[in-house]
């Protein structure tokens, strides 16, 4: 079976740039890296994002021994292949 796939993402600076496009956006998934600059961490930015858009999918980047824990929300461990990232996009859009 063959599949195509297309995406278009865009990269904020930090939680408060994420929290401005999470609020203005036509995008349908957060894939956020654990390891982020600002004031809240990438588990408590997710929360954020789901408080003003209940149900919005996300998918964490993982390096560290602790996963985040989010209903509904894949982990990715660092190195990840290509299907095991689309794996995890396709959950979190179910």
């Amino acid at each position: 079976m063959q599949n195509d796939y297309a995406a278009e993402g865009t990269d904020t600076a930090d939680s408060a740039h994420t929290l401005l496009w999470a609020d203005d956006t036509r995008h349908s998934l957060l894939l956020i890296t654990t390891n982020l600059p600002g004031s809240l961490g990438a588990e408590d930015l997710a929360e954020e994002v789901r408080e003003r858009k209940p149900d919005f999918p996300v998918v964490f980047i993982d390096d560290a021994e602790t996963s985040p824990q989010l209903p509904g929300a894949p982990v990715l461990r660092k190195n990840f292949t290509l299907g095991q990232l689309l794996n995890a996009v396709e959950t979190a859009l179910r």
